[in-house]
């Protein structure tokens, strides 16, 4: 496995692993609980109204929560399996034989690869890491709108703004992790389905009056394309050809799966 800088997203996909890959059971039909640590205190109404609705829009909180297996191609070579009921992950880069089978919450794992399984203790712990960090980010290209009110978000209301490619009118909301950092990132929401239509992420912060000014930063990239997944909405297969592809929700997925290379 390839030990490179992981991309920079890899810092906020962190606060999905406490939120996103449980069960939560304190949701209230067609309700949006918090997850615990979420920052409520200095996250503005409108924004959490807004992070609301989109979770309405996507199909609701009581759907996604009940969806147990998710298996998609982030990138070109690389296949993951996820088990949100219970923590668990197969990540494959046949590329270089990767296979990587670990436990969500606790990072514990067996990987193998071309030349064979991976058994020294520190070798191992390390490209476990990095798998479970891939799994992270690559878990934020599709799923972030079921998880805008995680541990250590942070949300406010930007007004409206407008996409980088057609000039469609959004509203935009901010998402900022605690401790602050200068990293930020803005979606824009459509005004009348109330589903995210682009992200932009700026190493340096939005503009404080202008989010349209985040195209001065790192990306502005489309979040499109969304089509039916049982009683979900998600975004795949977009129009500029990053992020998710071949996203499929198995209703059944062979134990051996994550316990087998």
């Amino acid at each position: 496995m390839d030990l490179r800088a992981l991309p920079f997203c890899a810092v906020l996909a962190v606060f999905m692993l406490l939120a996103c890959d449980k069960r939560i059971t304190d949701a209230s039909a067609g309700g949006n609980n918090a997850d615990p640590g979420f920052d409520l205190s200095h996250s503005d109404p409108a924004a959490v109204e807004l992070a609301d609705s989109i979770m309405v829009a996507m199909g609701g909180r009581e759907a996604w929560n009940e969806i147990r297996f998710v298996q998609w191609q982030p990138a070109p070579g690389r296949t993951i399996v996820w088990d949100k009921h219970k923590g668990r992950v197969r990540l494959e880069i046949p590329a270089d034989g990767t296979v990587a089978l670990f436990e969500t919450r606790t990072g514990k794992g067996r990987l193998r690869t071309a030349a064979g399984e991976i058994t020294q203790p520190d070798s191992l712990k390390k490209k476990i890491r990095y798998a479970r960090n891939l799994w992270l980010n690559d878990s934020l290209w599709l799923v972030l709108p079921f998880n805008l009110k995680g541990a250590g978000i942070t949300l406010r209301y930007m007004g409206e703004g407008t996409l980088a490619a057609g000039g469609h009118k959004c509203n935009v909301l901010e998402l900022t992790l605690r401790p602050p950092a200068k990293d930020q990132y803005l979606l824009y929401v459509d005004l009348k389905d109330n589903l995210i239509k682009q992200w932009a992420y700026s190493k340096n912060g939005a503009h404080p009056d202008s989010p349209d000014k985040y195209r001065e930063g790192d990306f502005a990239r489309p979040w499109d394309n969304y089509k039916r997944y049982g009683a979900i909405l998600l975004s795949a297969d977009r129009t500029d050809h990053t992020g998710p592809r071949n996203v499929s929700l198995p209703a059944q997925v062979a134990e051996k799966t994550f316990t087998e290379f």
